[in-house]
């Protein structure tokens, strides 16, 4: 949402959960009626520092009355397509882009995203208003901004410049699979590991930085540890960077490791 309302991009949301902004409008609303109370949270470095506080010059101009509860209407909303990114969203593009225009790719994307918008459809038990659906007539929850129409969404992905994803749980190994797919830039902020999910992972042999296992290891020890983790990913391209979000959780627990490449990466 930063994204769309500061930078200017042309985002969209790849989550099955309904994307909310509530919070960032509430709080954005709070901030531009409490100059003084944000000019106190722009300040970094400070226990009361609010990012959104310091971007607050940068957001457009609000276009009706604003109170704490709402007025988000001149806020910018991310186009929203609600399927899971995961192993399977990673092999339908990795067909297409195998196939090019025949007609056996556009059936096969076609059949995979409509198996993907239901399947995501169910998350929330909110219903999804299109071509794919068995009852036409029931209503969306929220269509509007909803990305519904198969080649609307091959079209989104295929065009897509950057992908950003911040403790993204299990999508966290997709994101970064199809972004080298697509030979696009990525930040990737990994979290959790779901290990008992994904037991065919294994650290791959040590480099000169000391990341990864001993040679003696390789394609032996799972992947089980936090560490073990950013290695295994880091792996997946010669080229994949990583440093530290310059941020803390009140109990410092939360990560902040953050795995990127660039756009020349992949010449």
């Amino acid at each position: 949402m930063i994204e769309s309302n500061v930078d200017k991009f042309d985002c969209v949301t790849m989550d099955p959960r309904m994307a909310s902004q509530d919070f960032m409008i509430r709080s954005a609303n709070f901030l531009l009626k409490h100059p003084i109370e944000a000019a106190e949270r722009a300040i970094p470095n400070l226990p009361t520092h609010q990012p959104l506080a310091s971007l607050l010059h940068h957001l457009p101009t609000p276009t009706s009355d604003m109170n704490d509860e709402g007025g988000g209407d001149w806020f910018i909303t991310p186009r929203h397509m609600r399927i899971y990114v995961d192993t399977y969203l990673v092999e339908a593009i990795r067909v297409a882009e195998a196939t090019g225009a025949s007609s056996l790719s556009k059936s096969c994307w076609e059949s995979y995203f409509g198996k993907a918008i239901k399947r995501g459809g169910r998350v929330d038990n909110c219903a999804v208003t299109s071509k794919h659906d068995t009852n036409p007539n029931q209503e969306s929850l929220s269509i509007i901004g909803r990305i519904i129409d198969d080649v609307e969404a091959h079209d989104v992905i295929k065009r897509a410049k950057l992908i950003v994803a911040f403790h993204p749980d299990s999508a966290t190994e997709p994101c970064i699979d199809l972004a080298i797919l697509l030979k696009i830039p990525f930040v990737v902020c990994p979290c959790c590991l779901y290990s008992s999910s994904f037991p065919d992972r294994f650290l791959p042999p040590g480099d000169e930085n000391g990341h990864g296992g001993s040679p003696d290891d390789f394609g032996m020890k799972k992947v089980r540890q936090y560490e073990d983790f950013l290695d295994y990913l880091q792996s997946k391209h010669p080229k994949i960077k990583r440093d530290k979000l310059k941020y803390a959780s009140k109990q410092d627990t939360a990560r902040n490791i953050v795995l990127y490449t660039l756009p020349g990466d992949y010449d």
